[in-house]
């Protein structure tokens, strides 16, 4: 029986045919995924990789990809795709500074686009006194870039520490400013410190001394970028001080405290070329914020 089997397959030429169609099914093949990844600002260093969101024979995920400027390619085994369940394989994207992350699934084509959006970003510091954690001071967060305000008021813990989270709305991209005011009370005396600079440069830690001066402190901007070397003029109590604002976008000057004790009120107009802004806030209690343009003035 097997011989007459053979003889009829011999006849049709399968015998031949049979082994290599056979080899051919497991013969791996490779596949690029690729796309384009959209920034809400400007593009900042990020990871791509492949992923199955379910559960699945597959050690292989996650898959990392490459990521050229705003492109990015990820070659990927197409067992790995067809062990991935349908609708389950995802491409991931996260910026290294983890303030921006989107993804999106594949749906049968091998050119997947991701747009990433802001995420909240982690922001925490300590307080100091005389060389020793302080507790109790309040704490002013601001951060400024995309929109502009104080997104947190906190207590510093018994080791002067204070951890939050700002929101993704306030605190967004990783050229964002943050400006951490610090108050305080010892006995008779008003304490006072600041920490400012990139969004990436947390912990912000704050080194509190006796306030022997009224200082003012904020950010110059003109929309979404920070002004270097805008002409800031502070009045508080009909007294002016004069400065510039540095490559972040912020100035800072100090009043004696017979001339502007806080809570007073200081006005700051910032001008550069033919932009102007101006604003106002309590000292120490909101930091003022100037917007170089002629329709937008923000504290």
């Amino acid at each position: 029986m097997k011989k007459l089997l053979l003889a009829v397959l011999m006849s049709f030429g399968l015998v031949a045919i049979l082994p290599s169609i056979a080899m051919a099914a497991v013969v791996p093949t490779n596949e690029t995924i690729s796309g384009t990844l959209t920034f809400p600002g400007q593009p900042t260093a990020t990871n791509v990789e492949l992923i199955c969101t379910t559960s699945n024979s597959d050690t292989n995920f996650p898959i990392q990809g490459t990521v050229t400027g705003t492109t990015y390619t990820i070659t990927v085994n197409t067992q790995d795709i067809n062990a991935c369940p349908s609708g389950y394989l995802e491409v991931v994207a996260n910026s290294t500074d983890g303030t921006l992350s989107g993804s999106a699934f594949y749906n049968g084509s091998y050119t997947i686009n991701v747009t990433l959006a802001l995420t909240a970003v982690t922001i925490q510091g300590n307080v100091t006194y005389a060389g020793s954690g302080f507790s109790g001071a309040t704490v002013v967060l601001s951060c400024y870039g995309v929109s502009n305000s104080n997104f947190a008021t906190l207590s510093s813990s018994a080791n002067g520490n204070f951890i939050t989270t700002a929101p993704p709305t306030q605190c967004q991209a990783s050229n964002n400013v943050v400006l951490a005011t610090v108050t305080a009370t010892s006995g008779s005396n008003t304490l006072v410190g600041y920490a400012s600079g990139n969004i990436n440069n947390s912990p912000f830690n704050v080194s509190l001394a006796v306030a022997v001066n009224t200082y003012v402190s904020g950010v110059v901007y003109n929309h979404l970028r920070l002004v270097n070397g805008a002409s800031v003029t502070v009045t508080c109590n009909s007294y002016t001080l004069t400065t510039t604002s540095n490559m972040l976008g912020l100035f800072s000057v100090q009043f004696p405290l017979s001339e502007c004790v806080a809570p007073a009120t200081a006005s700051v107009t910032a001008s550069q070329g033919t932009l102007v802004g101006s604003s106002s806030a309590t000292v120490y209690q909101l930091t003022p914020t100037v917007d170089l343009a002629l329709d937008a003035v923000s504290l």
